[in-house]
């Protein structure tokens, strides 16, 4: 039984690809997207991406992203998992 459960390991390791893949963020300049709000209750709001692409500085461990938010008139930062492209620019 154990030399199965390393086989299925292994098939799983194969599939996923080789240690490095990354996941790819695309989204780009002009995008509109739909922006969650984090804190609080579910609440969105619409935007444009200002920034060509995805940028991370050494205080962020996750890339951002600025996007002109509609409901507050101003730039903002977004992380991925506040936001949802709804439409590409090109």
């Amino acid at each position: 039984m154990g030399k199965k459960i390393i086989k299925k390991f292994r098939d799983l390791e194969k599939a996923a690809g080789p240690p490095g893949d990354k996941l790819e963020w695309i989204i780009g300049k002009g995008d509109l997207v739909k922006i969650s709000s984090s804190n609080g209750p579910s609440a969105y709001s619409y935007g444009v991406v200002l920034s060509p692409r995805p940028y991370t500085d050494q205080q962020s461990l996750f890339p951002i992203v600025k996007v002109f938010s509609f409901a507050k008139g101003c730039e903002e930062e977004c992380y991925p998992y506040n936001l949802e492209v709804v439409s590409t620019a090109a």
